[in-house]
């Protein structure tokens, strides 16, 4: 196990904050608007499929969930377009620019530190 680094550590528990609230919002904005079953779970479904993967530290979870961040963030701008006082989907689009600026600085740093361990690693053979 790779130790991490202070700086890595703190954008790590950015990340899982960002998650956190975005589905806080989604699911906020799920019953505020009295959506049918079938809505909360496609709103849910693409971010909860990945927190396995974020509790076990895996990077690459982090990156597939940010490719999933910025189809969310896609649907909140156009939501946003259309009623920019929208207090929920404001919140929602905070919190998946928190979570993909923190993701994608976590999987960074992350590999940094991955690759320096490597590279001092005595050579087999």
């Amino acid at each position: 196990m790779v130790a991490r680094a202070p700086r890595t550590a703190l954008v790590r528990r950015l990340a899982l904050a960002g998650v956190a609230a975005l589905l806080l919002a989604q699911a906020l904005d799920s019953w505020v608007q009295a959506a049918p079953p079938v809505i909360w779970a496609l709103r849910l479904l693409p971010i909860v499929i990945f927190l396995p993967g974020l509790a076990r530290d895996k990077t690459r979870s982090y990156i597939w969930l940010c490719f999933v961040s910025l189809m969310v963030f896609v649907t909140l701008v156009e939501r946003l377009f259309v009623d920019a006082r929208d207090p929920v989907a404001w919140a929602a689009l905070v919190a998946v620019l928190t979570y993909f600026n923190a993701g994608m600085m976590y999987v960074r740093w992350r590999s940094q530190e991955f690759a320096a361990v490597s590279s001092n690693a005595p050579e087999v053979g």
